[in-house]
């Protein structure tokens, strides 16, 4: 195939390169994959537990086709988003091989490497096509992954919601971003194992119950003390005269 160069917004790379791999047994998955469709390059990657992915539509111009190529995530990491510095420009160039050379131009400077060379899973397959609304648990840190490319597409101007659509033991769909006139991204998320839910919270949070108060004894009046100290003379004269 011919060399394809076409520009496209840098945030849309960086925010799908955070469901990157990075375990080295996985070589394939530490990029991202971008694919060439009719509607914009798409961008996607995963470490097999969640995948985001990322239609970017043309620009200006429709890119020559060019195969599926892996963007390494070392390339990506060396590019530092400018303020006021949304487009960059992209050349996939064949080489002798079957090596395949992605260059970025961005703000100014060239950031040039290999693609991976691997094969990238075929991640339309995990792809729900509906999602039931059976609860599930999600790791929370993957969550918050999602709320972070959402903040990289909107240019760290603001707090990004994310909305789960639960599916059981199936992988669910993962909403972060709204879809503008540029880039539509959306994510998928495996569930995880985790204890029982709680169905009510533990006993000590409950407000401790009173002591019962101890029952209140009779107080002696001075009339019972003095009866009893008569009588108690009454005793001791009558066993005086018993000895």
């Amino acid at each position: 195939m011919s060399v394809s160069s076409f520009d496209f917004d840098i945030r849309a790379l960086k925010a799908t390169a955070i469901a990157a791999s990075t375990e080295q047994t996985r070589y394939y998955l530490n990029g991202v994959c971008i694919e060439h469709s009719t509607t914009g390059p798409i961008f996607i990657a995963t470490d097999a537990h969640r995948f985001i992915a990322s239609n970017h539509k043309w620009i200006s111009v429709y890119a020559a086709q060019f195969a599926p190529a892996i963007i390494p995530l070392s390339l990506i990491k060396r590019i530092k988003v400018a303020r006021k510095v949304d487009i960059a420009t992209m050349t996939i160039e064949p080489k002798e091989g079957g090596a395949i050379l992605i260059s970025i131009y961005y703000a100014g400077a060239t950031y040039a490497e290999n693609s991976i060379d691997g094969t990238f899973p075929d991640w339309r397959r995990v792809i729900p096509q509906s999602c039931d609304g059976t609860v599930s648990q999600y790791n929370p840190a993957y969550l918050s992954d999602f709320a972070e490319a959402g903040r990289i597409l909107a240019g760290g101007k603001c707090d990004v919601a994310v909305a789960v659509s639960y599916n059981g033991g199936s992988p669910a769909l993962v909403r972060f971003w709204h879809e503008d006139k540029t880039v539509q991204s959306f994510g998928v998320i495996m569930p995880i194992r985790t204890n029982p839910v709680m169905q009510s919270p533990p006993s000590w949070t409950q407000h401790a119950k009173p002591e019962p108060k101890p029952e209140a004894k009779p107080t002696a009046t001075v009339q019972d003390v003095e009866a009893a100290a008569l009588k108690a003379d009454e005793i001791a004269k009558i066993m005086e005269a018993l000895g």
